[in-house]
């Protein structure tokens, strides 16, 4: 009776020690080893939740280095199971409450990389499933300035996205400024929606963007989407590859564009004045920040409309070219009306290039207009 009372009097003690020392000695460890991911940064760790058999949780962690970067996680969860941890697997890996505040000013994003630390060998555990719950990020670098809050599930194993759920506030980058998207979808690759309030690229402006979304592997593709741009309607698919190298292409139909809402936002009306509607097809193509491909071909709506050129200089090309008296070209092309038009669009070593066949009463007139270093790069 006395070996068992002893026994059991043992067991306590060993007991409260490991509850006493395990925790601070977890505390330690992640703050280390955080401190050495997060070269020269401020790292704490509020508390620790430890079920031994299960589950492991570090709560309330900051991690900065002024003026560069600041983390904030309410928690970041570990789940495991004993026979997991022997195959150094983690099942899952969760953050909740976390906010990412990035700012670089005018250096590039790439120098983040410079500040962290993964090290060259393999890491000790493995992570199955990584999950992203209420998350913000504020970044600020010479490439992009973006405000996004987004939860996120993926299987690292498969390396495929299973759930997303994305609310883009602004994002300025690449010559794009996006505001108010959204993007949600679950139990891939099952569609989601997407939608975006505005969209610009230059100084055009694509207003309400819904798509249906679909994630398959690192595939992105936005089907039936449709979009409202110069007064008239955009519909098409587009696809993405989440990868370094991001290609993406889009097959495009667009319906009654407004020739005037072109000029205006392209701010060309000192070179012409235009009026009328356009519809027609453009097939997209590219990699990351370089358009590779744009080809379209569009054909006038009737009544077909009026066009008036101002620019001195390219009238002037014009009589060159056609052999034709300036003034009687001034003349024929002030007020012309144009009851058929074709115009094709096409991107030659980065100039976007419109080439226009008109024709009406005064005859038929042929128009280039080229918008210089039209490409991301």
């Amino acid at each position: 009776m006395k070996r068992i009372i002893y026994f059991l009097l043992i067991a306590c003690i060993l007991f409260l020690t490991l509850a006493i020392f395990t925790k601070p000695l977890i505390l330690f460890v992640a703050k280390r080893q955080l401190n050495n991911i997060f070269v020269d940064s401020t790292v704490k760790i509020g508390a620790c939740d430890l079920k031994p058999l299960e589950q492991l949780s570090l709560l309330d962690i900051e991690i900065k280095k002024e003026p560069l970067y600041a983390f904030k996680a309410g928690q970041i969860r570990f789940d495991f199971t004993p026979f997991s941890i022997l195959r150094a697997r983690i099942l899952k890996t969760t953050l909740q409450d976390t906010a990412a505040s990035i700012d670089f000013g005018q250096k590039s994003i790439l120098e983040f990389s410079k500040q962290i630390n993964l090290g060259s060998g393999r890491a000790p555990f493995r992570i199955d499933w990584l999950e992203l719950t209420n998350l913000s990020l504020n970044l600020k670098s010479k490439e992009v300035n973006l405000k996004a809050r987004f939860s996120l599930g993926i299987d690292l194993l498969k390396q495929e996205i299973n759930y997303a759920d994305l609310k883009l506030d602004s994002l300025d980058g690449f010559g794009i400024v996006l505001e108010s998207a959204a993007f949600k979808a679950a139990q891939m690759p099952v569609s989601g929606t997407f939608n975006i309030a505005q969209v610009k690229y230059d100084k055009a402006a694509i207003n309400q963007v819904k798509a249906n979304a679909r994630f398959e592997g690192s595939s992105l593709s936005l089907d039936t989407l449709s979009a409202q741009l110069f007064g008239g309607e955009v519909r098409g698919n587009l696809s993405f590859k989440l990868d370094k190298e991001g290609a993406y292409r889009a097959d495009l139909e667009f319906a009654d564009l407004d020739l005037e809402a072109f000029v205006k936002d392209f701010r060309l009306e000192e070179k012409f004045t235009l009026s009328g509607k356009l519809s027609g097809a453009v097939k997209l193509a590219g990699r990351g920040a370089d358009i590779k491909i744009i080809a379209g071909n569009f054909k006038a709506n009737s009544p077909g409309g009026m066009l008036t050129i101002t620019d001195t200089g390219y009238l002037e090309k014009m009589a060159r070219d056609s052999g034709e008296s300036l003034n009687i070209l001034v003349e024929s092309l002030k007020n012309y009306h144009y009851n058929n038009g074709r115009l094709s669009l096409s991107l030659e070593q980065g100039n976007l290039i419109f080439d226009a066949a008109l024709e009406g009463e005064a005859g038929k007139r042929n128009l280039t207009v080229i918008l210089h270093d039209f490409n991301l790069k």
